[in-house]
C-alpha cells in the first residue's frame, strides 16, 4: 500500500454544497452519475410569470431554458445574529456562505465555534460580482437620496462588497485566522484552494476554511442566444463535443474544510481526499487577448501541480476539466493538457476526461469547487462517472486514445494495486489566472470509518437548535442513519460535532425501537445553570443489581468501584461488593452502608468525568458521609473506614431496632408522637420522618390515620437518629480510627446543623449526626440561598431525595431509581440536564471503540428575505417600497414623525442655535419615546419594537448607532457620543438622555 509521507499534503475533511437542482451532495453525486443536466424547459407562463419581457420571449434565438437554484431568497438570519433589515440588503451569496460554512464543519465533525475558539481558523472566499447590490439594493437607495446618509451606504456596501465576504464569515461564526477574499474570476473556487493550501503550510492556521459562491439573480428566466458568445444555443453545455456552443450559466455554493494532512490523522478525523500538489499562475503575455485562455500558462499550472506532488501524468486516473464547452475554450484546454503531460507510452488505462459543467452549467466563481467536489464523490465511490451531453468528439480535438478517453457510462475506477485513485482537476479565468490540483484516495479511509454494529445498549440523541421547531427536523434527518453507523456512533456524533443552541432535547435511542418526536419535550435552556448535588440516604432495601449495568459501560464508575474494592482488600470487598456473586448480602447494615457508600462514590465519579461539577453538596443522612468524601473532608480510605465501621456499628445493636414512618404532615400539625417517638428527619416543610419502636409507631399510625394525615412506614433495618441507636453511636466513638482529610474544595452543607460544614475528621460528629435528627430542609435551603441554585442531581440508587428537592422549587434530576434500568435512568438524567444547560464531556460516555461519522447538517429556517428591482428606478420617495427596503420610509422616520411630536419648533437643527431652554412634560417625554422606539423599528428592522429592547440583542452594529445619532440630530437637533449611545442601549434609556439634553441639562460623557 502507497502512502502519503508527505510534510505538503494537506485533507479535506469536511464538504457542504448546493448546486442546480441538488440540494446537497448525495442528490448531485446521483446527478451526475445518471449522465444527465440539470437544464429545465421554461414555459411561456413561466417566463411570463417571473418577469421576462414577451418580445425577448419571441425572439428567434431565445433559450428558454435554464438552471433554477432553490431558495435563493432563504436565509435563517436570527441564527446568524442579524436583523431582517440587515440580512434583506446583504448579498444572497454572502448569506448562503455562511450557512454551508457553518455545514461544512459539521460535516468535518467540528462544532463551528468550538473548534473556533480552539485553534486558528482561516477564510478563504470568493463570490461572483454582487448583481443584487447593483441591480436590486442600489435603486431602492436611489429613490430616497436626501435622506440616505454616508453610514448607510457603507453599511450596505460592506454586506455586499467581495472585498467583505470573508470577513463576514470570519465575523459572524468567530474564526481568527486570516480572512481573505480571493477573486480570479472563473477559477476563484481553486484559487481558494491554492491560497488556503499555502497558509496551511506555514502554519498561518491550523484550520482553513473555503468558500465560494456563484449565484445567478434572474432564476426562472431564459437568455438570448449570440453566436461566439459563451452561452450555448440550446441550453445545454457539452464538453468537448462536436455539437457543442457554449456553457450555461448555473448557480452555486461550495464549502471546504482543510487540515494538514499529518494533523487530520492524528486528530482521526475522515478524510474524503488528499490535496497532493497546486499548481497556480497567469498567463501573462502569452495570449493576444485578455479574455482569451492561454495554452503555455495553463500546461504549467498542470506541471507545476504534478511536481508538487512527485507524480507523473501515467499516474493520473482522471482529468475534470474546465470543459465550458465553448468553440475556443475546449481545443485551448486540450492542447494545454497534451503540452503538459507530453507523449503518453505505456498506460495500462486510458485517463478518462470528464467536466461537471455538463451536469450543472457554469457555476462561476465556483466553477472549480464543483469539479473539485465532483472528484470527491468519485473517489468515495469508486466510480468515474460518464460524461453528461456528449455524442461525439469535437472535431478541432485530437485525442489519443491510448492516453484519454471520454466515457459516457459510469465505469468502476481501475486501482493499479494498492495505488490510491488519482486525478487531476483544472479551473481557468477570465484575465488568465490557471489553477490545477492534483488530489488523490486517502487509502486508510474505509478502514478508519466506524464499523461498530447497532448495539444492545441504549443511547442518547443530543440535539439543540436556534428555535424549538427546527429541533424535530433536525433529529428526523438523522435518523435514518441509525443502521448504517449505529446509535453510539451517532450519539457521539450529536454531542460533539454540533454547536449546543439554546433550544434542547435529548431522547433516548433503544435498539429496534423508533423514537416517538410528537412527545418531543423541547426545554429553552437556562442562561445560567447553578447545580447542587444531594446524596441520598439508605431509604429502603436496595436492589442486588445496583451498579452493576454502570460498572459494565462506564470507566469512570468502574475505576472509583475497583479503588474502592481495592482499599477494601480481597475479603472485605466480595462482601461488600461482589463482581461476580449474586449472593449481596445487601440485609446486613455492615454492607448495605458501605455498598451504598461505594455507589455514590463512584457515581460522582462519573457525574465529575461528564463534566457537571457542582456549585455545593450535601447528603441526606449516611449519604453526608460519601458528599464530605467526594468534596475533600475525609480521604477515601479514612471514609470506608467510617461508614463500614457505621455498618458494624448497628449490627451490634441487641434487642429490638426499631423502624422509621414518612408522615406528611407540617411539625404544628402532627398528631401527637407519644412515648419513645421522635422526629428523625425533617425533609421539607410538609414531609417528617418519625422513628422508634414498632408498637409506638403503629400506634402513632393510627392516630395520624385517623386525623387524616398521611403516612408512609419505610423498610429499613434500624431507627436511625433516634436513641434507640445509642449503642452504635458509642460503638462508633469506641472503635472509630483516627479520620484524615484535607480542606473541603466544594462546599457541604450539614444535614446535622442545616449549616455549612467546616471540618468532617472529628468522629464526634459523625455519633451526633447518627443520633441527631437529619434536618434536610434546612440544609438544603441554606445550600439554595448561599450558591443561587437552580438543579439538583441526586447521587444515589434511588430517587427518594428529588422529592423532597422539588418542594423546594429547585429542578431535581435523580441519577437512579431501581424502578427500570439503571443505565436508561442515568441516560434520562443526562437528557434532563442537557436540556436545562448542562452540556457533558463525551470521553466519559463512550469507549475507544465509538467515533465520530457524517450526518445531515443543521437545518436552518427559510425566511424570504429578497429586495425586488423596481420597476421605475425615478418612483416617487416611499411608493412600491419592498418590506424591510432600504432607508427610513417618512411616515416613520425624519421630519415627518418628528412633526408628528409636535417637538420639532422647540428642537432646532443644531444646538448652537438653541437659545432657550425648553421644558417638556410628561406627554413631550412619551412622544419621544414613541420616537426613539420608531428609530429601532426603522434602522434594527422591527416589526414592532418596545421601549427596553436591547440595541446589540437584534444585530446592531457601529454602522446602525451612527444612522440613530444622526436620525437624532437631524429630528431633534441633539447630538449625541458614541459612548453615550452604547451606554444607552435601549430606546427609553436614549430618551432620558435627549430629554435631560433639551431641558438645559449637561450630562458628562
Amino acid at each position: 500500500m502507497e502512502h502519503l509521507n508527505r510534510e505538503d499534503a494537506l485533507a479535506i475533511v469536511g464538504i457542504d454544497g448546493r448546486f442546480p437542482g441538488c440540494e446537497n451532495l448525495d442528490q448531485l453525486w446521483e446527478l451526475i452519475i445518471s449522465g444527465k443536466s440539470a437544464t429545465v424547459d421554461y414555459s411561456r407562463d413561466a417566463l411570463l410569470e417571473a418577469g421576462e419581457n414577451p418580445q425577448l420571449i419571441d425572439d428567434k434565438n431565445y433559450v428558454a431554458k435554464g438552471m433554477p437554484f432553490a431558495d435563493i431568497d432563504a436565509f435563517d438570519y436570527k441564527f446568524f445574529g442579524f436583523n431582517e433589515r440587515q440580512a434583506r440588503y446583504m448579498d444572497p451569496q454572502n448569506r448562503l456562505m455562511l450557512e454551508s460554512s457553518w455545514r461544512a464543519f459539521e460535516h468535518a465533525g467540528y462544532a463551528p465555534r468550538q473548534i473556533a475558539d480552539r485553534c486558528s481558523v482561516g477564510v478563504f472566499a470568493g463570490k461572483n460580482p454582487p448583481h443584487y447590490y447593483h441591480e436590486n439594493v442600489i435603486p431602492h437607495i436611489m429613490q430616497d437620496t436626501q435622506s440616505t446618509t454616508l453610514s448607510q451606504q457603507l453599511e450596505v456596501e460592506t454586506a455586499n462588497g467581495c472585498d467583505f465576504v470573508g470577513n463576514w464569515l470570519a465575523y459572524k461564526i468567530g474564526f481568527t485566522g486570516p480572512a481573505l477574499n480571493i477573486q480570479t474570476a472563473c477559477s476563484t473556487g481553486l484559487s481558494a484552494v491554492a491560497v488556503a493550501c499555502q497558509n496551511l503550510l506555514t502554519h498561518y492556521c491550523d484550520m482553513a476554511l473555503v468558500s465560494v459562491s456563484g449565484l445567478i439573480l434572474n432564476q426562472g428566466r431564459g437568455y438570448l442566444y449570440q453566436e461566439n458568445n459563451i452561452l450555448s444555443s440550446d441550453g445545454y453545455c457539452r464538453p468537448l463535443d462536436a455539437d457543442a456552443s457554449g456553457t450555461l450559466d448555473g448557480s452555486g455554493v461550495v464549502s471546504l474544510v482543510l487540515k494538514r494532512y499529518e494533523d487530520a490523522i492524528e486528530a482521526g478525523d475522515q478524510i474524503h481526499a488528499v490535496i497532493a500538489g497546486v499548481g497556480i499562475n497567469n498567463d501573462g503575455l502569452s495570449k493576444q487577448d485578455f479574455m482569451a485562455p492561454g495554452v503555455e500558462g495553463q500546461a504549467r499550472a498542470i506541471r507545476m501541480a504534478l511536481a508538487q506532488a512527485e507524480l507523473k501524468p501515467d499516474d493520473i486516473d482522471y482529468l475534470e476539466l474546465h470543459g465550458t464547452g465553448t468553440r475556443l475554450g475546449d481545443p485551448v484546454e486540450l492542447s494545454a493538457l497534451k503540452l503538459a503531460w507530453g507523449e503518453v507510452r505505456d498506460r495500462k488505462h486510458p485517463c478518462r476526461l470528464g467536466s461537471v459543467k455538463a451536469n450543472i452549467g457554469h457555476l462561476n466563481a465556483c466553477a472549480g469547487l464543483a469539479g473539485l467536489v465532483k472528484v470527491i464523490l468519485a473517489i468515495r465511490h469508486h466510480t468515474i462517472p460518464p460524461m453528461a451531453n456528449f455524442r461525439s468528439l469535437n472535431p478541432y480535438i485530437e485525442l489519443d486514445n491510448r492516453a484519454f478517453e471520454i466515457n459516457t457510462a459510469q465505469l468502476p475506477w481501475p486501482r493499479e494495486g494498492n495505488s490510491p485513485h488519482r486525478a487531476g482537476i483544472s479551473s481557468f479565468g477570465f484575465g488568465g489566472t490557471n489553477v490545477h490540483l492534483v488530489v488523490e484516495e486517502h487509502l486508510s479511509a474505509a478502514a478508519s470509518m466506524p464499523q461498530q454494529k447497532q448495539g444492545i445498549d441504549p443511547e442518547i440523541l443530543f440535539a439543540s437548535a436556534a428555535s424549538p421547531e427546527q429541533i424535530k427536523p433536525l433529529i428526523e434527518s438523522w435518523l435514518p442513519y441509525r443502521q448504517a453507523h449505529g446509535d453510539a456512533n451517532i450519539s457521539l456524533t450529536s454531542l460533539i460535532t454540533r454547536e449546543h443552541l439554546r433550544y434542547r432535547t435529548a431522547l433516548v435511542l433503544r435498539a429496534g425501537e423508533t423514537p416517538d418526536l410528537n412527545a418531543l419535550t423541547v426545554s429553552r435552556s437556562a442562561d445560567e445553570t447553578r447545580v447542587g448535588w444531594v446524596f441520598g440516604g439508605q431509604g429502603e432495601m436496595l436492589s442486588p443489581e445496583m451498579g452493576r449495568q454502570l460498572y459494565r459501560r462506564y470507566a469512570p464508575f468502574r475505576d472509583a468501584v475497583d479503588e474502592c474494592r481495592m482499599l477494601l482488600g480481597d475479603e472485605q470487598a466480595c462482601l461488600i461488593w461482589p463482581l461476580h456473586d449474586n449472593d449481596w448480602s445487601l440485609h446486613r447494615p455492615a454492607v448495605l452502608q458501605p455498598a451504598l457508600f461505594i455507589y455514590q462514590y463512584a457515581l460522582a465519579q462519573l457525574w465529575r468525568a461528564v463534566g457537571l461539577m457542582p456549585e455545593c453538596v450535601l447528603g441526606h443522612s449516611i449519604g453526608e458521609i460519601a458528599a464530605v468524601c467526594v468534596a475533600g473532608g475525609l480521604t477515601l480510605d479514612s471514609a470506608l473506614q467510617l461508614v463500614r465501621l457505621r455498618g458494624l456499628a448497628f449490627e451490634s445493636i441487641d434487642g429490638e431496632q426499631g423502624s422509621m414512618l414518612v408522615v406528611f404532615s407540617e411539625l404544628d400539625s402532627m398528631p401527637s408522637l407519644g412515648q419513645g417517638l421522635v422526629v428523625a428527619a425533617h425533609n421539607a416543610t410538609d414531609v417528617q420522618v418519625v422513628a422508634g419502636a414498632q408498637a409506638a409507631l403503629d400506634a402513632f399510625m393510627q392516630r395520624c390515620q385517623e386525623a387524616g394525615v398521611g403516612t408512609y412506614p419505610l423498610n429499613v433495618t434500624h431507627a436511625f437518629h433516634s436513641p434507640m441507636v445509642r449503642k452504635a453511636a458509642d460503638y462508633l466513638v469506641q472503635r472509630a480510627p483516627r479520620l484524615r482529610g484535607e480542606k473541603l474544595t466544594i462546599p457541604v452543607y450539614s444535614t446535622l446543623s442545616g449549616q455549612r460544614l467546616e471540618d468532617a475528621t472529628d468522629i464526634a460528629y459523625w455519633a451526633r449526626h447518627l443520633l441527631s435528627p437529619t434536618l434536610f430542609s434546612e440544609a438544603l435551603a441554606a445550600a439554595t440561598a448561599a450558591h443561587h441554585l437552580t438543579m439538583a442531581i441526586e447521587i444515589s440508587p434511588h430517587s427518594l431525595v428529588s422529592g423532597l428537592v422539588r418542594k423546594s422549587q429547585l429542578l431535581a434530576i435523580p441519577s437512579c431509581s431501581q424502578a427500570r434500568s439503571e443505565h436508561l435512568d442515568f441516560l434520562e438524567a443526562l437528557a434532563s440536564a442537557y436540556g436545562n444547560g448542562l452540556v457533558p464531556e463525551a470521553t466519559a460516555l463512550f469507549p475507544e471503540s465509538v467515533s465520530k461519522v457524517v450526518l445531515p447538517g443543521y437545518p436552518f429556517r427559510k425566511h424570504s428575505l429578497w429586495i425586488n428591482r423596481p420597476s421605475n428606478a425615478k418612483q416617487t420617495q416611499g411608493e412600491n417600497r419592498a418590506p424591510g427596503a432600504i432607508g427610513p420610509t417618512p411616515e416613520r422616520a425624519g421630519g415627518a414623525v418628528t412633526a408628528a411630536t409636535g417637538l420639532s419648533q422647540a428642537a432646532p437643527n443644531g444646538l448652537d442655535e438653541q437659545e432657550e431652554v425648553l421644558e417638556l412634560n410628561e406627554d413631550d417625554s412619551a412622544q419621544l419615546l414613541a420616537l426613539f422606539v420608531s428609530y429601532w423599528e426603522t434602522y434594527l428592522g422591527l416589526p414592532s419594537a418596545v421601549p427596553d429592547d436591547d440595541f446589540f440583542s437584534y444585530g446592531g452594529t457601529s454602522l446602525t448607532a451612527i444612522q440613530i445619532q444622526e436620525a437624532v440630530k437631524r429630528d431633534l437637533g441633539v447630538s449625541i457620543s458614541m459612548s453615550e449611545f452604547m451606554g444607552s442601549r435601549t430606546p427609553r434609556k436614549l430618551n432620558e438622555i435627549v430629554c435631560e439634553r433639551l431641558m438645559g441639562e449637561t450630562t458628562d460623557e
